[in-house]
């Protein structure tokens, strides 16, 4: 549980609260990061933030479903966010290797 300290008007106040991004069943049990029970059906809803930014969510009818999506779904996006590393990183090699080439030549011309 965590601890979080507001302030205003100069008065110091704790306040007692799950993690900001941990949802509760309609029990009151936390379902974990990125998950949270919806009041009007009972059904689970799993979202996350992927690495470009945009917010992907999905209903499911039980937690067990959600949970394996959402685990799921981040390991795709964190595969996904390194394929584009990786493919960003390649020419940018290949310019610094083509920059290097390039000062060689023009310091064995001004010999």
């Amino acid at each position: 549980m965590l601890i979080y300290y507001l302030s205003y008007g100069g008065f110091l106040y704790l306040m007692k609260g799950a993690n900001k991004n941990m949802g509760v069943d309609l029990k009151g049990k936390d379902l974990g990061p990125n998950l949270s029970q919806r009041k009007k059906d009972g059904k689970y809803r799993a979202r996350f933030i992927t690495a470009s930014g945009k917010r992907v969510d999905r209903i499911f009818d039980n937690v067990k479903e959600a949970k394996q999506w959402l685990a799921n779904a981040k390991y795709e996006d964190a595969i996904k966010k390194i394929d584009i590393d990786l493919y960003l990183e390649l020419p940018i090699q290949e310019l610094s290797k083509l920059a290097n080439r390039l000062a060689q030549i023009s310091n064995e011309l001004s010999k």
